[in-house]
């Protein structure tokens, strides 16, 4: 590339740290997740504001690629994502995904022309070494209650993220860039500086308690070893021991930080109780019923998925038995099976599934082949610190949810585009494709207007919520409207606006408005619990009891448990006069609940029973069959005050010990 091409160096820093130091910052108490959309508009407004100002000031006019393995994999994938949405429950849900992995894609494919064309490598680990830093600052003073506990959030320390398993394997994928500050630094200054980084940023990882983190630290450090000890040419026993040396070195620094987070999570730990248990088999547990279930849906549609975005949607289906009991009440909502690689396989299919991990496979050859061919030290250097990024990357998407985070992908793109950027030239004849930048502003103008209509419907949930724990159900109505009016159907717990709305409209005694939502919640979210049980009790009282029980039993497939359902269903069979059905159902529920509800249908219930008992035993009485009146006032529910039952009961005694004082 000529150098007029050039763009200058100042749209690359500004580039460089809106993108790597201020977007992880991005968040908004305005919002029901602080972080996914707020970070997703940030992220698209800085890609449009890039572009335009490399078009001004660098006389960028197009963006190209090689028509190669990795892209086409790429590509692929965005593909297959595309074609998953085909027969998908909603489609909208799968509209968000499409654009994300899009501009995840054109990520890659910015930068990695960057790197072929402008000295923006050095830029990048530098500004993501200085985010590191920042990052552990703000998870260190958290931790210890210093600052930053306003920041909205889940189990300290989770920076500006509001979740931990957000906050920390974000910290954890800086260390590969802030190392090679260490190894190849500019100064001395800047390696004190990235030193105290790391050091700072191990600290708050180990005493974070985030299990996943510590594995991913363990392995990627294995991998790292083995590849630097095979990939010698003459590999030999002495060259073998110099490497021990070195790898002995690296354990010592993991002992090290590992007896002073100690040290530090126990004193804490002593002044209050932050994080959980170490030893906590809960989550694991969580996750093998998520990942069998995700399995499920594959074996049902293993060849498109279910459609990206939809896995929220049909987990329940597959039932919540055996998840928590905030899970099985709906109390609770999964977003992600806690897997992105069985994550992919259930939306997207096999062919999808198969083009996601490529992207992985071909990135680990192609670092390694860079490390096996490369002329400089420094080559060797980075291409082993991205396999350990690969390593960190690979062990977070095992148990967490990376590719749904900004940040995160942010990350995981500026890897990949390194790894690709120096590897395919002119020389080996591969094809090349010009992306023109008129395209990709108009395309990110699309973006920046989903992601805007989004915000909008985000902001109007969090005030729905608001209003529904103050009971102002006018207030509900309005803003749920306001939503839907921007398009935006299920809230980020895939709770559907309308089941909102229908809720609103119940409590105002408005029953075909509430009818009319719900049902068209049903057909957003078929297998959301509260609306199935909602949607039953609009049928039960336009007394369409056949409907009515239809989705109750639904409910019970899903959770049958679910103590709602269950006294609903129970209420609706008294009503038809299904004594016994009545009886059964309302037998299952939890002996402990004393709601209100529950005792005036287990009071009705046990009334018209005891009333059918009592007649039934008259009829022994009076023909003369003792021992079956006997037997039949021993289903009575025992109530003292009942005194036709006491003295029905005495006769029957009385008539007995006669009959037996004959014999």
């Amino acid at each position: 590339m000529n150098k007029k091409e050039q763009v200058p160096k100042w749209t690359l820093w500004l580039f460089s740290i809106l993108l790597t130091v201020v977007l992880p910052l991005v968040h908004s108490s305005k919002t029901v997740d602080i972080t996914l959309i707020p970070q997703f508009l940030f992220f698209t407004s800085i890609l449009l504001l890039s572009v335009i100002l490399f078009f001004i000031f660098g006389k960028q006019r197009s963006y190209s690629f090689f028509i190669s393995p990795f892209f086409l994999a790429i590509i692929t994938y965005l593909l297959f994502s595309a074609t998953s949405l085909i027969g998908s429950i909603n489609s909208n849900e799968g509209v968000f995904e499409l654009i994300k992995i899009g501009l995840w894609f054109f990520l890659i494919v910015l930068i990695y022309h960057l790197l072929t064309s402008n000295s923006i490598q050095a830029i990048l680990f530098k500004t993501i070494t200085i985010s590191s830093f920042v990052f552990s600052i703000i998870g260190f003073l958290q931790f210890f209650d210093i600052a930053f506990i306003s920041i909205p959030g889940h189990v300290i320390p989770y920076g500006t993220l509001g979740n931990r398993n957000i906050f920390i394997p974000s910290l954890l994928l800086t260390l590969p860039f802030v190392v090679h500050e260490i190894i190849i630094p500019s100064s001395k200054k800047w390696k004190a500086f990235a030193i105290f980084s790391l050091i700072l940023n191990l600290l708050v990882i180990i005493v974070s308690e985030m299990r996943t983190a510590w594995v991913a630290l363990l392995f990627s450090f294995l991998i790292m070893s083995v590849v630097v000890i095979f990939q010698h040419k003459n590999f030999n026993l002495k060259y073998l021991t110099n490497k021990i040396r070195f790898f002995k070195i690296g354990m010592f620094v993991f002992i090290f930080f590992g007896i002073v987070g100690t040290i530090i999570l126990f004193n804490s730990l002593n002044q209050k109780n932050k994080v959980g248990s170490v030893l906590s088999m809960s989550s694991i547990n969580e996750r093998v019923v998520l990942w069998k279930n995700s399995f499920e849906m594959f074996k049902d549609h293993p060849l498109n998925g279910v459609g990206v975005g939809n896995w929220k949607i049909l987990l329940p289906s597959y039932g919540l038995a055996e998840l928590p009991r905030e899970a099985q009440i709906a109390e609770m909502h999964y977003q992600r099976p806690e897997n992105d690689f069985i994550w992919v396989l259930a939306e997207t299919g096999i062919l999808g599934f198969i083009s996601y991990v490529l992207i992985f496979v071909l990135a680990f050859i192609t670092a390694y082949k860079r490390i096996l061919n490369a002329t400089t030290t420094s080559e060797k250097i980075v291409m082993l610190l991205m396999i350990g990024f690969l390593v960190l990357y690979c062990v977070i998407s095992f148990f967490g949810f990376p590719k749904e985070r900004s940040f995160l992908s942010i990350e995981f793109a500026i890897v990949l585009a390194i790894i690709f950027s120096g590897y395919y030239s002119e020389s080996k004849q591969i094809k090349k494709i010009n992306i023109h930048s008129s395209f990709l502003i108009a395309f990110l103008v699309v973006c920046f207007y989903v992601g805007n209509r989004l915000y909008a419907g985000e902001l109007q949930t969090k005030k729905i919520i608001e209003a529904r724990t103050r009971n102002m159900h006018e207030k509900v109505i309005l803003h749920s409207s306001k939503a839907l009016e921007k398009n935006y159907s299920l809230d980020p717990s895939a709770t559907p606006i309308k089941f909102y709305r229908g809720v609103a409209y119940y409590s105002l005694g408005q029953m075909s408005n509430a009818l009319s939502d719900f049902e068209e919640a049903r057909v957003t979210h078929p297998y959301h619990l509260h609306v199935l049980n909602n949607l039953a009790t609009c049928y039960e009282s336009k007394r369409e009891h056949k409907k009515a029980i239809e989705c109750l039993s639904e409910v019970l497939v899903i959770s049958p448990n679910f103590k709602d359902a269950l006294i609903n269903l129970s209420a609706i069979y008294y009503n038809t006069g299904n004594i016994e059905k009545a009886n059964e159902f309302i037998s299952k529920v939890n002996t402990e609940d004393k709601s209100i509800y529950y005792l005036k249908v287990r009071g009705a219930i046990d009334k018209k029973r005891n009333d059918s008992i009592l007649y039934l035993a008259k009829c022994y009485y009076n023909s003369g069959n003792m021992i079956r009146a006997k037997e039949t006032l021993l289903q009575f529910k025992r109530n003292a005050s009942n005194k036709e039952f006491i003295k029905l009961k005495k006769l029957v005694n009385q008539k007995v010990k006669k009959i037996g004082a004959e014999k």
